[in-house]
């Protein structure tokens, strides 16, 4: 059986992600995101959780950009959505 330190712990912003979503380009999310994964690299385009939108460019594979959003745009994001997930 394995040991979930965590379970109990309430989700701020230093704990652990506990599920990773698969990202649909241009659908809104069903939550608002902790953090948004990069699998490959390139540029990330994302609505962020006051309505505004972002472009951050020159993401590294791997990255786990730190932001509360709620969609992935099309427009301006060369990542493929296959390498995107939205983290809680």
């Amino acid at each position: 059986m394995t040991i979930d330190p965590f379970k109990s712990e309430s989700g701020d912003v230093q704990s652990p992600f506990r599920t990773a979503h698969a990202v649909t380009l241009d659908a809104d999310f069903a939550f608002t995101s902790r953090a948004v994964y990069a699998g490959a690299a390139g540029d990330l385009s994302v609505v962020l959780a006051d309505g505004g939108a972002a472009t951050f460019r020159g993401l590294a594979a791997g990255t786990a950009l730190p932001v509360a959003a709620t969609r992935v745009l099309s427009a301006n994001t060369t990542i493929a959505a296959s390498n995107i997930l939205a983290l809680l």
